[in-house]
């Protein structure tokens, strides 16, 4: 529920931006930019990762789970928030379009 505290005013000759939300949708580039970024998973470097478990305890979906001490992504379940790369406190977490580093169900 919003509330307007004050008075609500039309802005004299306010234009909307000339790219609206259907400009964006049938635009095929930004289409395929979108899209690759959903193909986009964690994937933990093994090199830098020390197994501390930081990233499968902040994963809000719980989409990770620790095997031989690396973190491994399910993809069926990751939403993609990247919160696990965020609060890497190794940044071993890189972003891959690879899934092959992933575990499934």
């Amino acid at each position: 529920m919003v509330q307007v505290i004050g008075e609500l005013k039309p802005l004299p000759d306010f234009k909307l931006p000339p790219l609206g939300g259907e400009a964006q949708t049938r635009n095929e580039s930004n289409q395929e930019r979108i899209h690759s970024r959903t193909l986009l998973r964690p994937q933990a470097d093994p090199d830098l990762c020390t197994g501390c478990g930081t990233c499968i305890d902040q994963c809000p979906v719980s989409a990770l789970s620790m095997i031989d001490h690396i973190p491994r992504v399910n993809p069926d379940t990751c939403i993609v928030c990247f919160c696990c790369q965020e609060i890497c406190p190794e940044k071993a977490i890189t972003l891959n379009n690879d899934i092959s580093g992933s575990t499934s169900p």
